[in-house]
């Protein structure tokens, strides 16, 4: 890194250039890359000067002063036609493609305060084979009222604080400028600094404009003789002013398989292939003009299922698989070439010597045993006895069981598969009737009913009565007359009775 203007050169508001030059090695391809630079956002020495913001950011093409002079074509020592004299950067060396832009900048503190930091992200494209790029960093030198006339101002570049993608040697340095401020100081006399944000920009209103490019005049154009001796260049007059101009040759043949160079000496070249080789012996590289490089995986697929098929430094490799157990004791474990592993039942491993069951293996259960003994009676259990080998026939009682103790229910089969209940009341299950009381089965259970035909009577004008479970003696019956009043009941019947 470099700076542009002198020790004492220098005042408030001024722009300072800082030049970085970047040079790639025998890469195939086009690199891009991003490096940050730090710039004091405070003076080293002194009060209230900084660099406050980056002006400007591209690479230094164009004619410059004090570059090599047209005619020139010794590469390795150009010549200098002095101050006030126009030529081309002699640091620049590629095929007019590469590209700077500031992707961001930002403090790390508000400028002026101590440990402040105004840093700048750079990002630069279209790196390519063997080429020097020269990149050119424009910022401002701020003052604030009352400052020191004398400072120092550091810029650092720091290629080592982000990954760089481009092939070139990459380095740490930093860059101390000294400068004296000359007359009272300008620039950010206007800006509140105690408001002053991370970030912002410090806008001041009597700072002086940012200088473009120098566009000098060019010698001896009274002939149209333009020509800056580069093939890589369209060079012509401009209408309007009159002066020698230039714009880049675009190199490009639409196809991706060749690299678009360009050489000032030849200009435009796409005799260089591009370099598709992944360095990986297990891929087959080809290009193709409309997509670029395609390196296409060895296909090592034997077609059977059995095996891992791998790429090992260019050779295929099938290793058989090994198909583990599926702790399925009935199962026959193996690899199908088309299936892969599979787990096949096998009754035949269930058999367990009774011919009363049907043996068969689950894949997930294991062996089953399923009983053969079916009565084709839907009111039977039907088992397999294992111990004696035979077959048991036992009546399900639960199907039409009754709730009532005094009421039997009875499965009659209809069919295979299916069967209807019979319910049967048992009166005696409620016991004996004593008496005039008689027990009763209903749908309730056992009820107790009074009977009073059971009471004996004598004669014609007597009425029986069962005195009930609440009498004395439980069952008694008792009689009562119809006679009128005044007569008596007898064995003949109603006696009225007569005075004496």
């Amino acid at each position: 890194m470099t700076d542009r203007i002198k020790r004492g050169a220098f005042s408030c508001g001024d722009v300072i250039s800082f030049f970085i030059s970047i040079e790639s090695g025998d890469i195939r391809k086009s690199q891009t890359g991003r490096f940050v630079v730090y710039f004091s956002g405070n003076c080293v020495a002194g009060n209230g000067v900084a660099i406050t913001s980056v002006e400007g950011v591209h690479v230094n093409y164009g004619k410059v002063e004090n570059g090599a002079y047209e005619g020139d074509d010794d590469d390795d020592d150009y010549d200098s036609p002095g101050r006030n004299s126009y030529g081309y950067d002699y640091g620049i060396w590629d095929n007019g493609n590469s590209r700077a832009t500031l992707v961001e900048s930002y403090f790390t503190k508000p400028p002026f305060v101590e440990d402040s930091l105004l840093v700048a992200v750079v990002k630069v494209t279209n790196i390519e084979h063997e080429e020097h790029v020269i990149i050119r960093i424009d910022v401002r030198v701020c003052c604030t009222p009352n400052s020191s006339p004398y400072a120092s101002v550091v810029a650092t570049l720091d290629l080592c604080a982000e990954d760089a993608s481009y092939e070139y040697d990459r380095q740490c340095k930093k860059k101390t400028i000294h400068f004296d401020v000359g007359g009272s100081p300008v620039c950010c006399d206007t800006c509140d600094l105690e408001l002053f944000e991370y970030g912002a920009n410090c806008s001041c209103s009597n700072s002086t404009p940012t200088p473009p490019p120098p566009s000098p005049p060019t010698p001896n154009n009274s002939s149209n003789n333009c020509s800056d001796n580069n093939a890589c260049t369209n060079d012509f007059v401009d209408p309007v002013t009159g002066l020698c101009n230039s714009t880049l040759l675009v190199c490009n043949d639409s196809n991706l398989c060749t690299l678009d160079l360009c050489f000032n000496q030849t200009g435009c070249d796409f005799s260089i292939p591009v370099n598709c080789s992944d360095n990986n012996s297990c891929t087959i590289e080809s290009c193709s003009p409309s997509i670029g490089c395609v390196n296409t995986p060895i296909n090592c697929n034997d077609n059977n299922s059995c095996t891992n098929d791998s790429c090992i430094n260019g050779t295929c490799i099938n290793i058989p698989i090994n198909c583990l157990p599926d702790n399925v004791t009935c199962t026959d474990d193996f690899c199908d070439p088309t299936l892969g592993c599979v787990h096949v039942p096998e009754n035949a491993l269930c058999y367990n010597d009774v011919d009363c069951d049907i043996d068969i293996c689950n894949p997930i259960l294991g062996c089953q045993y399923i009983p053969n003994c079916n009565d084709n009676n839907a009111c039977t259990i039907d088992t397999c006895d294992a111990d004696i080998d035979a077959c048991t026939n036992i009546v399900n009682t639960s199907l039409c069981e009754s709730n009532v103790s005094c009421i039997s229910g009875a499965c009659n089969p209809v069919g295979n598969t299916s069967f209807i209940c019979s319910f049967t009341a048992f009166n005696s299950i409620c016991g004996q009737t004593n008496g005039c009381l008689v027990p009763t089965c209903t749908s309730e259970g056992c009820v107790t009913d009074e009977n009073p035909n059971l009471c004996p009577f004598i004669a014609s004008c007597e009425t029986p009565i069962c005195l009930g479970v609440n009498s004395t003696v439980s069952g008694a019956c008792s009689v009562t007359s119809t006679c009128p009043p005044g007569a008596i009941c007898t064995v003949h019947g109603c006696v009225t009775l007569q005075p004496s």
